[in-house]
């Protein structure tokens, strides 16, 4: 098996009660501690880019509006909802449904969020897309289950 040295990844569980990991993690902390206010902004965003591809990727059945993930952002750089709507020029009412997740984000409100928070638009519309497309298999499984090759091949 290849080691972390030839793959860049970590094949082994990390042990985290050495005294090694310990130091490592004062280490962390006190990088992030003497961070610029830009430096802890990039490394928030970074976290949440992050959480946003965990939920991309995986194969839950839960929804996670996208609206939980602006949340989230305007959570960690601590901006009031009203001064976001404001600032993007969306009215309060439909923020909070955004939030909420009873309203989609468009395009142009994803490339706002990618330059706000350095998180590409794409990945924005990517989670939209999953949402939507797992709420319409939801509603409709039986309706999309009766669309098969074989029936199309032995009918046509």
């Amino acid at each position: 098996m290849a080691n972390y040295e030839d793959t860049g990844l970590q094949v082994q569980p990390m042990d985290t009660s050495t005294q090694e990991f310990k130091d490592f993690q004062l280490l962390i902390k006190a990088k992030v501690q003497s961070a610029t206010l830009e430096e802890k902004i990039k490394i928030k965003m970074l976290g949440l880019k992050f959480q946003m591809e965990d939920y991309l990727n995986s194969e839950d059945e839960n929804i996670i509006p996208v609206g939980h993930f602006v949340k989230k952002a305007l959570s960690q750089l601590n901006i009031k909802h009203k001064t976001f709507a404001k600032y993007i020029d969306l009215k309060s009412p439909n923020l909070s449904k955004l939030l909420k997740g009873e309203r989609k984000i468009n395009m142009e409100q994803a490339l706002i969020f990618e330059n706000l928070f350095d998180i590409k638009a794409e990945l924005w519309i990517a989670l939209q897309t999953k949402n939507q497309l797992a709420q319409l298999e939801k509603l409709n499984r039986k309706k999309f289950k009766k669309y098969t090759i074989k029936d199309l091949v032995y009918e046509g």
